[in-house]
């Protein structure tokens, strides 16, 4: 046998790596997802039925579509109905599987009908000569029996009978039974909201928003209790209403400072203002770096905020996410309430999703945007390690919602709020004297080894609690690889890996707990002395 060529073995090796080329480009994902399709099919008592159609969801049928069947001799078609509901060329949506229904009338009987207007239903005929009788109290209409002259008021759960009576030589209608539910709206305090009429089976209206001064609705919840506790998940207005039904409005905002969710006051939720005007200035930062002091000068201008009057609690991280990650849930000191301590082992990732969601349920503007996305359901879950996609979020400061204040502001927040070198001297938040640090923060010398609930040391002379010790906090800003000039006051370096955390720990020594100490970990990283604290734009 006669050895290959190399020309024919170069040859061989270049195929196959077209080949494995075009494989790896066949795998690739690019395609656009087939959209969903309904089948439409159709029913008819008389007539031909016409095949079964598949469109697209969202298909409008049209007329040609929704083509009418011929009368027979003794009926008239009416229409295709899907339910009650007439289905209409040209406004029609197909949004499920579905089966519309062909409605004829005889051509010797009385027809009757019935329309829900307000809270009330209105009876009538075809030909409108005919004499309607009724009852609403279950039992079969007589010709004796009441005779309808006016829209029948419905205030609860009401079953009409009724039927029209022979008209020349017509023949009397059917005996039509109807059930008719209220659907009563509860507002909390909000504006009126009138009730609904809804036959047994439909589904009500979602009502026009109502309005509770700077309050945002969040939405419809039933309730056993008259309001008091709601139900975990929100009223859907899809589902068919099978009895009477009171619904409750739910509200989201503040009250007296504290932030309300679905009705519930949050408490340990209230804010300061920091800054009413913005502020330029010239500052010297101790910057910590590898256990060494250096003093920066630094210039800049911060633009007007509020802050968080506490760390963010695990009772608001929960109402907010669904969920506590925190390490430390039990084993509090008496009269100490496990749910206000500060929330912990959460990401810088996890601290800005939550930014978002609040605010929006908050009706603020988020802050936060991840390709070009402030909605984090469209995010994705949140990375367990460091993600390029997470690590490019932006940070829009003009916008209303809440977020992770910038280096500067915690700083200036800190030190009690004024920007001018001579007077920003304490050393920690709220004194300048590690003999007096335990009045001010819960730290190493008598934290116990654990978080403690918020509030319960002394403020700074801004009125902010545990500014030092308890928790690190997370910060906006960039720690561009431990460089001391890291952190601007309007935002922080604009590369770098890591995020920067301020204020020590439950478990650092004093000397970690200063107002000017930094410290840094990557986003995804998430530890039981690590939290965060809230502020927001005030311009």
């Amino acid at each position: 046998m006669k050895k290959q060529s190399k020309k024919f073995v170069l040859a061989g090796v270049l195929l196959l790596a077209v080949i494995g080329l075009l494989a790896l480009t066949g795998c690739k994902n690019d395609t656009v997802p087939e959209p969903t399709r309904y089948t439409v099919k159709f029913e008819t008592e008389y007539g031909t039925t016409p095949a079964d159609i598949t469109v697209v969801s969202g298909t409008k049928l049209t007329a040609e579509q929704l083509a009418g069947l011929a009368d027979t001799a003794d009926y008239i078609f009416e229409g295709w109905y899907d339910g009650e509901t007439k289905a209409e060329g040209g406004t029609y949506t197909v949004t499920k599987d579905v089966t519309l229904e062909a409605k004829w009338k005889p051509r010797d009987q009385v027809q009757i009908s019935f329309k829900v207007s307000g809270n009330t239903v209105e009876l009538s005929s075809e030909p409108a000569e005919a004499t309607i009788h009724y009852t609403t109290d279950g039992t079969e209409p007589k010709e004796s029996w009441d005779e309808y002259a006016n829209p029948i008021e419905i205030s609860s759960k009401t079953t009409i009978k009724a039927y029209a009576e022979k008209l020349g030589e017509l023949k009397p209608s059917d005996v039509v039974e109807k059930t008719y539910l209220v659907v009563t709206f509860d507002t909390n305090g909000g504006s009126e909201v009138a009730p609904q009429v809804v036959e047994s089976g439909n589904a009500a209206t979602k009502p026009t928003d109502p309005t509770n001064g700077d309050m945002v609705l969040a939405g419809w919840y039933t309730s056993e209790d008259d309001g008091t506790t709601l139900a975990d998940t929100a009223y859907s207005f899809d589902t068919p209403v099978a009895g009477d039904i009171i619904l409750y409005a739910a509200w989201n905002g503040r009250v007296d400072g504290n932030i309300v969710l679905r009705n519930k006051v949050i408490p340990k939720t209230s804010e300061v203002r920091v800054l009413s005007t913005k502020v330029t200035f010239t500052s010297l930062f101790k910057v910590g770096v590898n256990s060494k002091v250096f003093i920066s000068d630094r210039e800049g201008e911060i633009q007007p905020f509020v802050m968080g009057q506490y760390e963010v609690t695990q009772q608001l991280y929960s109402a907010v996410m669904g969920s506590n990650p925190s390490k430390f849930t039990s084993d509090v000191e008496t009269g100490e309430t496990q749910e206000l301590r500060p929330v912990e082992k959460v990401s810088w990732y996890d601290a800005v999703v939550f930014c978002n969601r609040l605010s929006k349920l908050m009706g603020l503007e988020p802050v936060y945007s991840k390709g070009g996305k402030t909605d984090t359901s469209g995010w994705g879950e949140v990375p367990a390690s460091s993600d390029e996609g997470w690590n490019a979020i932006t940070c829009d400061f003009t916008k209303s919602g809440y977020r992770l204040p910038t280096e500067a502001e915690w700083e200036l927040a800190a030190r009690g709020g004024n920007a001018g070198a001579v007077a920003w001297k304490d050393t920690y938040a709220g004194t300048n004297e590690e003999s007096t640090l335990g009045d001010y923060a819960w730290y190493s010398d008598n934290s116990s080894g654990k978080t403690h609930q918020v509030g319960t040391k002394k403020p700074n002379s801004l009125n902010l609690y545990d500014m030092s010790g308890n928790v690190w906090e997370w910060c906006w800003d960039r720690w561009d690889d431990g460089s001391i000039d890291a952190g601007t006051p309007s935002g922080g370096a604009a590369s770098g890996f890591g995020r920067v955390y301020r204020g020590g720990c439950w478990g650092n020594f004093a000397n970690n707990c200063t107002v000017s100490l930094r410290s840094y970990s990557g986003p995804s990283y998430r530890d039981f002395c690590l939290g965060f604290r809230l502020v927001r734009s005030a311009n």
